[in-house]
């Protein structure tokens, strides 16, 4: 079967809310989106669900999507043996409002096509706002599937905390980085969880220093905290991994990185402030068990600042 056009198990066209709504493809070829619930306007989208198996969709599959102000929560996509040529989402917000509780799992197949200069094909998200708070986000990736781009837990694109969000993947490939959780703007980064079981993280240029990169929380101003990453079982890390990161002016801490025999080409950091005026990254940990194996030059560094007068030692651990 082919449907050239969108499905959606739910559609409110203005303001409402799309609700326990749900699609089920099993192979068939879709043109364009698939979304369990879908708000084009202001609204909720709550606990939809969809599930595509041995198929082919030619856009985005989104849980729950709201296209304005609002909330997606506790919305679920499972992907079994698929292609995907598109984006992923558990919940996205695209104005105002949070992603909550969103879950994706894909076992198998593929997502994002082999255009490389599509940066907008082949990411997945648990949950994604705009400005708003990404929460308890879950993506679960496994089975030889093959992400062509980015892995987000919890992403906010603006303005917003990313908190308690999670990625687990296993003996699976992601072509460019995984983020536990992630603020582009101000917003803190906190209590996220990143864990790789075997597969590959990176593409295949070991010159690529963007690609394949794993932080368990990355903030771009404000605070990297509690955030959590577990490297183990032959996983292959093509790039850095980072506990905690701040790419602006803030605090990285209590942050823990944990390395089982498995392999890291670059180097390796519990917490990372790259801010040049304020921003220390302290109680930091990095535990190395088994036999792991690391680039030439790797770095192994409980904390690090730009800023040489801030403070990069208290508390960091190295194990």
């Amino acid at each position: 079967m082919t449907i050239d056009e969108d499905v959606y198990g739910g559609f409110v066209f203005g303001n409402g809310k799309a609700e326990s709504n749900e699609v089920t493809i099993t192979g068939a070829t879709v043109g364009r989106d698939v979304s369990g619930g879908f708000v084009f306007g202001n609204g909720n989208a709550e606990s939809n669900e969809v599930t595509i198996t041995g198929a082919t969709v030619g856009r985005d599959v989104s849980g729950g999507y709201v296209n304005g102000n609002g909330n997606a929560e506790s919305n679920e996509v499972t992907i079994a043996d698929a292609t995907v040529n598109g984006d992923v989402f558990g919940g996205y917000v695209s104005d105002n409002g949070s992603a909550i509780d969103n879950t994706v799992s894909i076992s198998g197949g593929k997502i994002g096509n082999d255009d490389d200069d599509d940066i907008d094909s082949g990411n997945v998200y648990g949950g994604r706002a705009s400005n708003g708070t990404a929460f308890s986000n879950k993506v679960f990736i496994k089975n030889e599937a093959t992400i062509e781009r980015f892995v987000y837990g919890g992403c906010v694109n603006g303005n917003g905390n990313a908190k308690n969000n999670e990625v687990t993947i296993t003996d699976a490939t992601v072509n460019m980085n995984v983020l536990g959780g992630y603020v582009n703007h101000n917003g803190s980064a906190i209590d996220n969880t990143v864990s790789i079981s075997g597969g590959k993280i990176g593409n295949d240029d070991d010159d690529d220093i963007d690609s394949g990169n794993v932080y368990g929380g990355r903030a771009s101003n404000e605070t990297a905290s509690g955030n959590k990453v577990f490297i183990k079982n032959k996983a292959t890390i093509g790039s850095s991994v980072y506990g905690g990161c701040v790419n602006g002016n803030g605090n990285a801490k209590n942050n823990e990185v944990t390395i089982t025999d498995a392999t890291v080409n670059r180097d390796v950091y519990g917490g990372f402030v790259n801010g040049n005026d304020n921003g220390n990254a302290t109680g930091n940990t990095i535990t190395i068990a088994g036999t792991p194996e690391f680039g030439e030059n790797t770095i192994l560094c409980g904390g690090i600042c730009a800023n040489e007068r801030s403070d990069a030692f208290t508390g960091n651990t190295l194990v």
